[in-house]
C-alpha cells in the first residue's frame, strides 16, 4: 500500500486526481463496461490481499478515491468515521460525513479545496456502514461510476466477512490448542498425583505394619527422589545430644566421598536448616550464589534445593531436602506439595526418632 492520501498536499492531490479523471474519461478502446470490470478486478485483487479488516477498509477508501478521481473518501459505520483520506491531519469533519452517510446532505466543504459533491453507497456488514466519496466540481457521479462504487462496497463487504471467518477460525484454533495444552497439563498433574498417592499408600502401609524404621525412611527418600526428580535427597533429624545440629539418617544420591562433610548441618543453615527453624517449605534457587548456601555442597554441583520440615506432633524434629544439579532449576507449587506430603509421612514414621541416637553413618541408597 502506498502513502495514505490523507498525507498528500491538497494541490498535488487535486491535480493528480483531476489528471486521472481526464485520462479515464478520454475515448478508450474498451467499452464502459470493460473499464468498470477492469477497475473492479484490480480493486478486488488489492483489497482481498488485506490481512485484517482495518487495512481492508483503508485500502478501499484509498483505491476508490484514486479510481474515481475523488478529493476525499471515508467509511462511516454506526455513526462514526472508521477511516478517511484527503482531509488535513486532525481535521476530519466527522459530523458532516455522518450526515452524508445518513442522506442529510450531498456535499462537503474540504479545507484548501472547496465544496465537493458527495455520494454514499451502503456496505453490507455486521453494522450499518457507508462508503463515501466527494469530488470537486458541479458534476454528479455518473451512473457507471456509482455502479463501480457499489461494486467496490460489495467487494469490501465480502472481504470483511472472509477476514471475520478467518479470524474466527484462528480464535477457535487458538482456543482448541489452549484447551489441549490445559488438558495435557491436567492429565500430567493427575498422573503425578496418582503416583504420589500410590507411593504414600505404600509408605503408610509400611508404617502401619511395623516395618523397620530404616526401610520406611529409605522409602520416603526414594519417593522424594522419584516424584520430585532431583538426584540428591536427604532426611535430617535434630541430634538430641548436640543442640542445633541436624544429622542425616537417610539419603539418596550423595557421593560417599562427601558424605562425612555433608552429614552435619546446623539449624538455620541452608534450605534444611531454614525449614527446621522457620517450620515451612523453603526453596533456594541459584544455590551457588545464595548467601545461606552450604559450602560442602559445592563439590556436588548443587544449583537449587528445597526442604520441608518434619514434625513430632507439633514439634519440628528435622527436615526432608531435595537438591538439583540443573542450572536454572525452579520448584513448582505441585513439587512443593509433593515434598510436604512426604515430610508429613516421615513425621508419622519418626514419632519418637528424635529421642533415639541418630545414625552416624550416611546410608547412600542412590
Amino acid at each position: 500500500m502506498g502513502p495514505s492520501a490523507e498525507n498528500w498536499p491538497h494541490d498535488q492531490l487535486a491535480s493528480s486526481r483531476e489528471a486521472k479523471r481526464r485520462r479515464d474519461r478520454m475515448p478508450m478502446q474498451r467499452s464502459a463496461d470493460d473499464w468498470s470490470t477492469y477497475q473492479l478486478t484490480e480493486f478486488m485483487a488489492m483489497v482481498s490481499a488485506s490481512t485484517d479488516e482495518a487495512s481492508a477498509v483503508h485500502e478501499t477508501v484509498e483505491r476508490a478515491a484514486e479510481t474515481l478521481g475523488a478529493e476525499v473518501a471515508a467509511v462511516v459505520a454506526s455513526n462514526a468515521v472508521r477511516t478517511a483520506v484527503g482531509f488535513p491531519s486532525g481535521r476530519t469533519p466527522e459530523h458532516e460525513l455522518v450526515a452524508i452517510a445518513a442522506g442529510r446532505q450531498d456535499s462537503i466543504e474540504v479545507p484548501g479545496i472547496g465544496t465537493c459533491r458527495a455520494v454514499a453507497v451502503p456496505i453490507d456488514g455486521r453494522a450499518p456502514a457507508r462508503l463515501i466519496l466527494a469530488r470537486l466540481g458541479p458534476e454528479s457521479f455518473a451512473a457507471q461510476e456509482l455502479a463501480l462504487l457499489r461494486g467496490m462496497a460489495r467487494v469490501l463487504a465480502l472481504t470483511q466477512r472472509m477476514l471475520q471467518v478467518v479470524e474466527g477460525e484462528r480464535r477457535l484454533r487458538d482456543r482448541s490448542e489452549r484447551q489441549a495444552r490445559e488438558n495435557a497439563e491436567l492429565l500430567t498433574a493427575l498422573q503425578e498425583r496418582q503416583r504420589l498417592l500410590e507411593r504414600l499408600t505404600v509408605i503408610q502401609g509400611s508404617i502401619s505394619s511395623g516395618a523397620p524404621r530404616e526401610d520406611v525412611l529409605d522409602a520416603i527418600v526414594a519417593g522424594a527422589r522419584d516424584l520430585v526428580g532431583d538426584p540428591l535427597v536427604a532426611l535430617r533429624l535434630v541430634d538430641p545430644q548436640r543442640a542445633g545440629e541436624l544429622r542425616i539418617v537417610a539419603s539418596a544420591g550423595i557421593d560417599r566421598a562427601h558424605a562425612q562433610a555433608l552429614e552435619v548441618r546446623f539449624t538455620g543453615q541452608g534450605a534444611t536448616g531454614r525449614a527446621f527453624t522457620e517450620d515451612r517449605v523453603v526453596v533456594i534457587e541459584d544455590y551457588s550464589h545464595a548467601p545461606e548456601g552450604h559450602a560442602a555442597l559445592a563439590p556436588e554441583g548443587v544449583e537449587a534445593a528445597m526442604a520441608a520440615p518434619v514434625h513430632d506432633q507439633e514439634r519440628v524434629v528435622g527436615a526432608l531436602v531435595v537438591s538439583s544439579r540443573t542450572a536454572g532449576r525452579t520448584y513448582s507449587r505441585a513439587e512443593q506439595d509433593v515434598l510436604r506430603s512426604l515430610a508429613r509421612h516421615a513425621s508419622l514414621a519418626l514419632a519418637d526418632v528424635y529421642r533415639q541416637r541418630p545414625a552416624r553413618l550416611v546410608r547412600a541408597s542412590g
